[in-house]
Formats: C-alpha cells, structure tokens, sequence
C-alpha cells in the first residue's frame, strides 16, 4: 500500500510548518534530509544511520516528556525494520506521540528495491492489529494538513499515519548538491561542520602549516547510480582543483568506498587512478573510506593508504582522518612506506561494532596498530547492495615496508 503523488519535502514542511515546541525523530536516509531540509531544528533528533530506530526512540522521548508532543518521521523502508515497536507503542499507547510513515515503496538506502509496502504490506492495517487506534492514510495535501493539525496533540493515545509519496528519482547531481561544500565560490560554508574527514584534513593541514587546498565535497543520499555525465562533472571538478593546484606534497581524499554511476562500477577506483596519474609516483595519496566500503584492486594500486572509519554507527571518522593525516605525512617525509594487504571475506551483512563478537575486533584492530610496524588495520564490511563481482567485506592491513607482514595480518586469524 505505497505511493503516491505528494513531493515527501512538501508534505514535511507542511508537517513542521507551525510545529512550536514539537520534537522531531527522523529516520533512516531520506526522511532525516527532509526535515533538515525544513529547519535545522534544535528540537530535532536525526537518526540517519539508525536503522529501525526511531519509532521507538520517539517512544521513549514520548513517556520521558508526557506533556511535550512528540513526532516521528522515517520511511517504510525503516518503519518495516523496526516493525515490532509498534506493538511496544501499542502497550504504552502515549498520547503525545505521533508517527508519520513517508511510503514511497522503495528502499532509497540501497538501490531503489521495492519494500514490502509495495507489494502489498499495509502499515496501516499492521499498526491496528498492533493495538493502536487512530491509524489512518494520506494521500493528498488537505488529508496531510489533517495531520498536521494532530501532531500538537498530547492525550487520546498515540497516532500512526501513512503518506503516500511519490517514488524518489535515481540520485543525481541535484542529489549531491544538497550537501555540497565547494570553497572557492563559499557555497555550502554553512555545511562544513557536518563534513566529517574532509573538514578534519583541512584543520589538520593548517595546524601543520600546509599550504592547504580545498577541492568540493559533496554527497548524496544512496539510492540508484547517477547519470554517467552527473558523475563524471563532480569527479572531473575534483581533478582540475588538483592540476591546479600542483605541485603538492599529499593528497587526502575523503570517499565512501562503494559508489557506483552509471559506466562506473568502481567510482572511488576510477577517481583514485587519475588522481594519481595526476600527481605522479611519488606523492602520498591517503583516502578514507566509510566501512561499508568495497576495496577493490584499482584503489588498493592507486592508493597509499586507504584507511576505513572502525565503527558502525559511525562516530569516529574525525578520529580515522587524524590517523590517516599523520601516515601519509609520515610517508611525505620518508619516515614511513606504507604498503597494503588486502583479505577479503566471503560474507555478506550488517556488522554492529557496538556488540559482539564485532567490538572485540574492533579493539584487536586499535592494539595491533602502532607497534612491530603496523601502521592500520582496517575491518571493511562491505556494501552489499552493490552488484559487481568485488562488493564484499574485507580486511586491509597496512604496514612500514613490509608486504609479506602485511598479507600474513590481513586474514586476521587466532594466535596458535
């Protein structure tokens, strides 16, 4: 039961257009974009990386604040993961929370794949047999200010609407604007902050008295490959900053490590070969990549060190520039010769570092490094939606000159 003709931004903002003390829950993607996209609230709590979470966060902020009305907003793609909170929502049954479901039927996180909305599953009729009364649909514009009109409430148990929205079009560079940061002209100064890595590179470089320049950064929400022109503009922007900005001592890139567009199945690969043909032989070329990366063997051979963030949520991707900054600096000044192993591992899921056995190897990676010449040690999990032979998890090792070391750690195994 999804889809629809309603624009998903408009019908947030409609949502959020007189929304007084509301606090806000957005989920995962898309729907954290668009109430963003209204107001950077400071009443608003952004899950984009929480998968299945927010429904029942909002739950909790609910019977915390029992006077102070509460929202959530996320996809049917979230709401389908964390499905059982309904029922939880159902026992406590607060009357200050409301949940709106933006039903596109599509997974937007991972390639456009149809949800079970789509096929058929009504949240709606879910949300019912789980216990809660006021369950109903929208799909038009006045029925969307009818919620609106509800969102303030605070008694008479809690509500669950469904808007039908319209399918998302494949990401595209309109998508990479939205969280676009190009310093020459100042657009997106405002955006720094959020760009963790790329924002650390430029602090660390002025703290060491580089003569820092600052190409675009930009991202998208993941969804289907861009157009091949689409890509090959960002990518080729990057490029000319790098020409002209030659001669350079480092070059510090901050990736994903699994983009694909259309004509490219390894964009990361791709942009790291011409940065190097760029640069020549002997300049360091560090990039970091988020850990649901695909290290393939373009990168891992155009690459000095490619160095993953360790945890998943993300939170130390600040930490991982720092350490990347430091090797490939060390490697400028001949102190250090990186070199990479790379192990890759026939699985294929999500890989919380928060429990185990994940955050055990995890704290195996951060004692190995730094001592008997390991210098990283990096657990990749790959991104499974990506359909080319060399989506996978993996295991990249870099040492101080000593391949054979670094291919003996890669595999990671137990101590005899």
């Amino acid at each position: 039961m999804s889809g629809g003709e309603l624009d998903r931004r408009q019908v947030v903002a409609a949502l959020l257009a007189g929304r007084g003390d509301l606090v806000v829950v957005s989920g995962l993607g898309s729907a954290t974009y668009d109430v963003a996209a209204v107001e950077d609230h400071d009443r608003n709590f952004y899950l984009w990386g929480a998968m299945g979470g927010a429904v029942a966060l909002g739950l909790g902020l609910a019977l915390a604040r029992p006077i102070t009305p509460v929202a959530v907003i996320t996809g049917d793609g979230d709401m389908l993961m964390g499905m059982g909170s309904l029922a939880t929502v159902a026992t406590q049954n607060p009357g200050n929370l409301s949940i709106v479901v933006l039903d596109n039927g599509l997974y937007g996180e991972t390639g456009m794949q149809r949800t079970h909305t789509a096929l058929g599953a009504d949240l709606v009729r879910i949300a019912k047999g789980c216990g809660i009364a006021h369950a109903s649909r929208a799909s038009t514009a006045g029925e969307v200010a009818g919620i609106a009109a509800q969102l303030q409430g605070t008694a008479g148990g809690a509500r669950f609407f469904s808007v039908a929205v319209a399918a998302d079009v494949p990401t595209n560079r309109r998508s990479f604007e939205e969280l676009l940061v190009r310093p020459r002209t100042g657009e997106g100064k405002n955006r720094l902050d959020d760009a963790l890595g790329y924002k650390d590179f430029i602090r660390l470089g002025k703290e060491h008295q580089m003569r820092v320049v600052e190409s675009l950064y930009c991202e998208a929400q993941p969804s289907a490959p861009p157009p091949q022109a689409d890509y090959e503009a960002l990518r080729d922007e990057i490029l000319a900053d790098l020409k002209a900005a030659m001669p350079v001592d480092i070059v510090l890139l901050m990736l994903h490590g699994a983009q694909m567009a259309a004509g490219y199945d390894d964009c990361e690969g791709d942009i790291l070969e011409r940065a190097r043909a760029i640069v020549g032989a002997d300049v360091p070329i560090g990039a970091e990549l988020d850990l649901h990366a695909n290290v393939t063997a373009k990168m891992l051979a155009n690459a000095t060190v490619l160095m993953a963030c360790k945890e998943f949520p993300h939170i130390d991707f600040s930490e991982r520039a720092a350490d990347l900054f430091d090797l490939v600096r060390r490697a400028r000044q001949g102190e250090i010769r990186p070199v990479m192993a790379k192990f890759d591992i026939p699985m294929v899921g999500a890989y919380p570092t928060t429990r185990q056995p994940m955050r055990s190897f995890v704290d195996e990676t951060h004692a190995m490094e730094g001592k008997d010449g390991v210098l990283s040690v990096s657990l990749v999990h790959g991104f499974a939606w990506s359909d080319f032979p060399e989506m996978g998890a993996s295991v990249v090792v870099v040492t101080d000159g000593d391949k054979a070391k670094a291919e003996g750690l890669a595999p990671m195994r137990p101590s005899p």
